[in-house]
């Protein structure tokens, strides 16, 4: 796993679970440096089946209405994008490092889903909170790097005071640090 990460190949929801469990472990640790978000990994809505309770049981009415951030990486095909949403503000936002209308349509999908099956976890009706694509937010150059953007997306998305990220335009020239 870690050469595939040090590589510049694709990785996986294993890789993107995987740094969403130490992102969380940061977050543990310094509390006031995150927002308190919940995570929802992208294999919820890609393999929806009972073999998944793993990743379906801390979606309840505590942990949706204790955090500010909800965060759900999404796999559509090969590609990753993510789905962020602000409880508080009611609104969801979509991040596509290939930016391409196309690929939001999974994600209002995934809100329906999410909407249908946590119903009583929201206690209210998602489906009518505001939806925005970010279109001014760091894109990459290559076919390989969309879960490495999910990643750093999901970093900068739950840190404090750290709104002036979407206005970097390295984050490829740096892609091998991060993958580090």
């Amino acid at each position: 796993m870690m050469d595939e990460i040090l590589s510049d190949s694709y990785l996986d929801n294993d890789h993107v679970d995987s740094f969403a469990i130490l992102l969380n472990e940061k977050a543990r640790i310094s509390l006031e440096q995150y927002h308190k978000y919940l995570y929802i990994s992208p294999m919820h809505y890609k393999l929806k089946d009972e073999s998944l309770k793993l990743f379906l049981e801390h979606i309840d009415y505590s942990s949706v209405h204790s955090c500010s951030i909800i965060i759900n990486p999404i796999i559509d095909g090969s590609h990753w994008t993510i789905l962020v949403g602000y409880r508080k503000q009611k609104k969801w936002e979509f991040y596509d490092s290939v930016p391409n209308h196309m690929n939001r349509s999974i994600a209002v999908k995934i809100i329906a889903s999410l909407n249908k099956d946590y119903k009583k976890a929201f206690d209210e009706n998602i489906t009518k909170w505001s939806f925005k694509t970010i279109k001014k937010a760091p894109t990459q150059t290559n076919n390989t790097d969309c879960s490495m953007f999910v990643c750093k997306y999901m970093e900068n998305i739950v840190r404090q005071n750290n709104s002036k990220w979407k206005e970097s335009t390295d984050w490829h020239e740096k892609m091998l640090k991060y993958r580090a």
